[in-house]
């Protein structure tokens, strides 16, 4: 090992120093919890086995042959002002990446800050990447 790598075993140790620190009565976990706005329970859920989906396989997005960017930029357009998309098939500039992904998700955020009123209530549904950064956008500009 040279001086910038760590031990596996040193990792794990401060790794759980770090989770011991914030314990549910700590001071941390007390202030964390009353900062927080309380979320409703679902009230029902679906759940997607795209790796057991005929046509898609598990696979990340493919633009075929005589396609273009410009398939992945309609592909991402709102419809309506009240339907917006995500997901990296939606990124031109990082396609069938996490990052293609994220990217989308801050980009439909604000496509849908731009139309919605403050504080409208918003659903996001999806929760890979690209929905949970549209979510944490969201909530971060105080939309419920």
């Amino acid at each position: 090992m040279n001086g910038s790598e760590i031990s596996r075993r040193r990792f794990l140790a401060g790794t759980a120093a770090t989770a011991g620190a914030v314990t549910p009565g700590s001071p941390v976990a007390r202030a964390s919890r009353s900062s927080r706005r309380r979320v409703p329970d679902p009230t029902g859920s679906l759940v997607s086995r795209w790796t057991a989906d005929p046509y898609a396989l598990g696979s990340y997005s493919f633009i075929g042959v005589g396609g273009s960017n410009d398939d992945r930029r309609a592909l991402a357009a709102p419809v309506d002002h009240q339907l917006f998309f995500a997901g990296e098939a939606t990124s031109a500039g990082h396609a069938a990446t996490v990052h293609g992904s994220l990217l989308s998700g801050v980009r439909a955020a604000e496509e849908v800050a731009d139309v919605a009123r403050a504080g409208a209530r918003v659903v996001v549904v999806g929760a890979g990447v690209s929905g949970l950064a549209a979510a944490r956008a969201l909530a971060g500009d105080g939309y419920g």
